[in-house]
């Protein structure tokens, strides 16, 4: 693949787990060992043994572990000109949208978001969730969609288009009226909630388009999300279509597989899966390279989009790398 096809390089992908991995010990998360602990070379044994393959499957199939996305922008850091959009997180608990008869009906994610990285303006048509602040400050717009955008009279490949009326949402559990464009700031232990498809009846809106961003500068915003299950291949409407995924170039090898090359490599045709084997024999990474991640590490310092103890934690794995 062409170099400028590639929004991503794995050296950043593990970078921004390397910081999850922080998270996860600062803020004490309840993430699941399966998804901290299992190795890129750990899962190809996986799916390489019948039994396990089988008890594993359905973590593979319903997008159980980490994710980091700049939505194609290859902007995940704020460094270049354009949107800085970007977005850390790890489903912990999911349920099957496609099987009615899983037990499991909700899902839990945490998402980590840098000072003014957003996530840009969507709705999911299936699923309802409450976004609460674990640690620093959400900032967040909402708009409600036009009919004929969640009726799909305007294709999903089409611009957006915002209703103009006021609509319901709930925030910290009360009733709230907005006006579209409406913005918020929550801080800690506040929460809201959108609908997806609302109930019949239902005072409270849905299809309500949200973009999001953290508000903490020199630090991180930490989110808990609690919905119905999740789906990120098929309950994303983008106001501006983008691709949830991007294409991540292999100038290192993986530190941990995401939860979508998990899919492919137990899912996924011949070519997928054997495309993330490849990423195994991906070289290290090199000692120039090291030096360009910190660089830009502490160029996100200076502009208050990191957070120092988070510097330190990058130096530590650096270090680390540079030892190997």
């Amino acid at each position: 693949m062409p170099e400028k096809e590639f929004t991503m390089k794995r050296s950043e992908v593990n970078l921004i787990i390397r910081l999850m991995e922080h998270f996860i010990d600062q803020f004490g998360l309840n993430v699941s060992p399966t998804i901290t602990d299992t190795t890129p070379a750990r899962w190809a044994e996986i799916t390489g043994s019948g039994n396990l393959r089988k008890t594993h499957g359905r973590i593979a199939k319903i997008g159980i572990g980490y994710d980091v996305t700049s939505l194609g922008t290859g902007n995940y850091f704020g460094i270049k000109e354009g949107e800085y959009l970007g977005l850390a997180l790890i489903t912990d608990i999911n349920g099957d949208v496609n099987d009615t008869k899983d037990p499991i009906t909700y899902a839990k994610r945490f998402m980590f978001s840098g000072y003014e990285q957003a996530a840009p303006s969507h709705y999911h048509p299936f699923k309802t969730e409450t976004i609460g602040v674990v640690a620093g400050a959400l900032g967040i717009k909402v708009w409600p969609a036009h009919r004929d955008d969640f009726n799909k009279v305007i294709g999903r490949d089409k611009q957006g288009v915002y209703a103009t009326r006021e609509f319901n949402l709930v925030i910290n559990d009360v009733p709230v009226k907005c006006a579209p464009g409406q913005e918020f700031v929550l801080g800690p232990r506040e929460r809201i909630t959108l609908y997806g498809k609302p109930p019949k009846g239902s005072d409270i809106d849905g299809y309500i388009y949200h973009r999001f961003w953290g508000e903490k500068k020199n630090g991180i915003t930490v989110l808990e999300e609690n919905s119905r299950p999740n789906d990120d291949t098929t309950d994303n409407r983008f106001f501006d279509p983008k691709p949830r995924f991007d294409k991540i170039q292999p100038d290192e090898a993986p530190y941990r597989l995401l939860c979508n090359e998990v899919n492919k490599l137990f899912f996924g045709d011949q070519q997928q899966s054997q495309s993330v084997r490849d990423l195994l024999e991906a070289k290290p990474v090199s000692a120039r390279n090291l030096d360009t991640r910190l660089i830009q590490a502490g160029v996100l310092l200076t502009n208050g989009r990191i957070a120092e103890d988070c510097y330190k934690a990058l130096q530590k794995y650096f270090v680390e790398k540079m030892e190997k």
